[in-house]
């Protein structure tokens, strides 16, 4: 007899995907929460005229990204 039948190994690899996908998702979610982050903060200095290289130090931001934020 197997010790699983064809039924809960199915449930188990979709429980599985579903929560890669929960896991993956959270991950996604959080980079762009820190891009966001960066950039709110490079418009801040840029709006208080700092040197957009300065900028790009600090926030790890392409100098192009700064540029395109608008004041």
């Amino acid at each position: 007899m197997l010790a699983k039948t064809i039924e809960e190994v199915r449930k188990d690899l979709v429980n599985e995907g579903i929560q890669l996908g929960i896991k993956q998702g959270m991950q996604k979610g959080i980079q762009q929460g820190m891009l966001n982050g960066k950039k709110e903060t490079a418009l801040a200095m840029k709006k208080k005229g700092i040197d957009i290289k300065v900028i790009s130090e600090v926030t790890g931001l392409p100098i192009e990204e700064i540029k395109k934020l608008k004041v």
